[in-house]
């Protein structure tokens, strides 16, 4: 079973929801959004409301 983890990263344009990559050992952009605070991207994330790119 694999185990997604997200998490809330700084994309450059603001932040965004990641999901973790094993093949390269590092977070990998998931949401279609950038947010310009950390709290932005971390409500949608908690609430669901955000778009898979």
């Amino acid at each position: 079973m694999e185990v997604l983890q997200y998490q809330v990263i700084n994309a450059g344009n603001g932040f965004c929801i990641a999901a973790y990559d094993e093949s390269v050992g590092d977070f990998r952009r998931l949401s279609k959004e950038a947010y310009p605070r950390f709290k932005d991207a971390r409500d949608a994330l908690f609430t669901g409301k955000w778009t898979i790119a």
